[in-house]
């Protein structure tokens, strides 16, 4: 909402609430707020949740049967259902589900997330356990690039050998001559003999 749209309900609020009943009539004055308006601190339906959340309700409902919006629930009760069957669930949820989307943007397994959270729900810091997690983390993406490298040359290797290969040399192979044998070995040449 921009500056002015601000300034324009603030006026119409303060406006409405000057107009409302005289003091000693009984009635407090309203505000006719429109119905798609949220109040900060109020509760929002699983559909708000993700369209605020940019998550799928699919993954909201997955997160919830995996106990990471509520580890506990001596700690923190299950989100309470309306009226309309629905979880209300309150804005502390919406910062709970950033922190699983940065957990696992981070490359962290649900477990590691959860485990995060079981710390922070017991009142405690969980810097310290992140700090260990993302540095072993680190270890793991250094250690999967450096198989990816010897993949890579591996790979550049047998393509490299493909492309000096006789074109007959697949003639001797039980499936594929480029998968066979010592792409590092120098390619044979068969001569042929004359029969006598």
């Amino acid at each position: 909402m921009s500056g002015t749209e601000t300034t324009a309900v603030l006026t119409t609020i303060t406006s409405s609430l000057g107009r409302g009943p005289t003091a000693g009539s009984g009635h407090q004055p309203s505000v006719d707020l429109p119905v798609h308006w949220k109040v900060k601190g109020s509760h929002m339906q699983i559909g708000e949740l993700a369209k605020l959340t940019n998550t799928s309700t699919k993954t909201i409902r997955f997160y919830e049967d995996s106990r990471l919006f509520y580890e506990d629930s001596r700690l923190r009760p299950l989100p309470a259902r309306g009226a309309s069957g629905y979880r209300d669930y309150g804005p502390e949820i919406v910062d709970r589900l950033r922190f699983i989307r940065g957990g696992q943007a981070a490359g962290l397994t649900l477990q590691q997330v959860r485990q995060i959270l079981a710390i922070h729900d017991r009142g405690e810091v969980p810097c310290g356990h992140v700090r260990q997690i993302l540095n072993d983390r680190l270890d793991q993406v250094r250690a999967q690039i450096a198989e990816l490298v010897a993949l890579e040359g591996h790979l550049q290797t047998l393509l490299d050998h493909a492309s000096r290969g006789a074109s007959t040399e697949h003639d001797h192979s039980t499936v594929c001559w480029i998968l066979e044998g010592d792409p590092d070995a120098p390619a044979t040449v068969e001569l042929s003999h004359p029969r006598d």
